[in-house]
């Protein structure tokens, strides 16, 4: 074999292990970026349940005020009906 040749041959044979190796890295790189695609949703998708939590937990906490108001309300009118009660009761006694 003549020296040309070879140098032919050696430069075919490394330029063809730099294209598997490119190949290789490209489908690398490309499962690199479906998983980062994939990731990149899953965040969003932890976003968007994250906020719906948020928004249900600041109701919760509103619908919460209310029923602690409502239940101070209620309080106020049992005591005044039971002093009421008990005036009537101490106007009985005195009669």
């Amino acid at each position: 074999m003549s020296l040309s040749f070879r140098k032919t041959m050696s430069l075919m044979m490394v330029a063809g292990a730099l294209s598997l190796g490119a190949c290789a890295s490209s489908s690398s790189v490309d499962n690199l970026e479906s998983e980062v695609a994939a990731m990149r949703n899953e965040m969003a998708q932890v976003k968007q349940e994250s906020a719906t939590a948020a928004k249900q937990s600041r109701e919760a906490a509103a619908a919460a005020e209310a029923a602690a108001a409502e239940a101070r309300s209620a309080a106020q009118a049992a005591n005044a009906a039971a002093e009421r009660s008990d005036r009537m009761f101490q106007r009985s006694l005195r009669k």
